[in-house]
């Protein structure tokens, strides 16, 4: 069985699975096959086949990008995407630095791009945090009971949320049709 040292998907275990497989179908036919990825070609025409390591994958790189509609992509590109994914998905950015192979936090943020969606959805969740705190805050002056005794810092919360709210306005007529600033 593969050994695995680090997390995993499904698909990938199963692509790894099936090669794994495969090595020991030949293992046992009496041929021993060193590498993970190989492919079974002919010494000439009708010829008996043998396996022999994929060198360069070039070519069906690109036939596979123009087949799913994303031609001119790079494998650097799926690395990019991935980081992203899983920043979006609340892996701590430990654990994503391991699965994406970065040792430095430096690194791993040169990756983990933000888009103008990161933005608008940062933009809300702060809209929705600093509404809450509103309400409190105008709860508590209606009914004129200190705010766990904060005083001062409540009318500067109150202040502060209204900015924000001011802010998110402002920045929503600064972006533009798409959203980008």
């Amino acid at each position: 069985m593969l050994a695995v040292r680090h997390g995993m998907t499904s698909d990938l275990r199963k692509l790894l699975k099936a090669q794994h497989a495969e090595h020991l179908r030949l293992k046992q036919a009496g041929v021993i096959v060193p590498w993970v990825f190989f492919r079974m070609v002919a010494e000439g025409r009708g010829g008996e086949k043998k396996p022999t390591p994929i060198k360069s994958y070039g070519k069906a790189w690109r036939s596979a990008c123009r087949a799913a509609g994303c031609p001119g992509r790079i494998p650097h590109d799926l690395r990019r995407t991935a980081v992203r994914n899983l920043v979006r998905a609340g892996i701590p950015e430990r654990v994503a630095m391991k699965m994406a192979g970065h040792k430095t936090p430096s690194v791993f943020q040169r990756y983990n791009i933000v888009s103008g969606g990161d933005l608008r959805d940062a933009a809300h969740k702060l809209n929705v945090a600093t509404a809450s705190v509103g309400r409190v805050a105008h709860e508590a002056q209606r009914r004129q009971v200190p705010f766990a005794g904060l005083g001062r810092r409540l009318a500067s919360c109150t202040r502060y949320a209204r900015r924000l709210r001011n802010d998110r306005y402002s920045i929503a007529r600064c972006s533009g049709p798409s959203g980008n600033a």
